[in-house]
């Protein structure tokens, strides 16, 4: 009426290492059925919800039920790229706080195509985002007209140029070329187209002149 055989044992099942979290560290007493690693988030950031995952009894790390992997989320932004024609005016951090705002200004001759002001939310993002921001060249009207002549040009943007000329019988007299400046207007002053005018003619012997 004996068994035969040595005493048998039932083992918890274990887990492997806790599984990386970015920006996170875990931390856990055992690594056996049941047990729960607790992780921690970096300085700057935060757990977006929850903390903890169980070693379930398949050796796996998971969330408890219905609960999402632990995230750490920031609670700073990385300093915005930088927008051509531009001059961030908060300074040169590398990193802002939650809630800073910090605002864009184009340089000479440009102009924001939206609001120059951007935000950091919680979760390091900003908004709206600055890849959202241009700096446009600012543009002039059409180029002022001039009597018995005309201008040549079909860009009116910030820096470029228009070149004027006379119709036939007339000369120009003043700058030829006008250029679009910063502040949207051309550059002055507009040259006059004034008739070509000839000496007096020259005489012939033993006749005379009708004008």
């Amino acid at each position: 009426g004996k068994w035969n055989g040595s005493n048998q044992q039932c083992l918890a099942v274990s887990c492997d290492e806790p599984p990386n979290v970015e920006h996170a560290s875990p931390e856990t007493a055992h690594r056996l059925f049941g047990d729960i690693a607790f992780y921690y988030c970096s300085d700057g950031y935060s757990l977006a919800d929850n903390s903890q995952l169980l070693c379930n009894a398949q050796g796996k790390w998971v969330p408890p039920e219905g609960q999402a992997m632990p995230r750490c989320i920031a609670h700073f932004c990385e300093k915005p790229p930088s927008v051509s024609y531009s001059i961030l005016e908060s300074g040169s951090k590398a990193k802002f706080a939650a809630g800073s705002v910090v605002s864009f200004k184009c340089t000479e001759g440009f102009v924001l195509n939206t609001s120059a002001k951007i935000e950091c939310l919680r979760g390091g993002q900003w908004n709206p985002s600055p890849m959202s921001i241009q700096c446009i060249p600012v543009r002039c009207g059409e180029p002022p007209s001039i009597m018995n002549g005309y201008a040549s040009g079909s860009n009116y943007s910030f820096g470029a140029m228009v070149a004027y000329s006379c119709n036939r019988g007339f000369y120009i007299k003043g700058e030829k070329k006008s250029t679009c400046e910063a502040t949207g207007q051309w550059s002055s002053p507009t040259p006059t187209c004034h008739p070509v005018s000839c000496n007096e003619p020259p005489k012939v012997e033993n006749g005379f002149l009708e004008v």
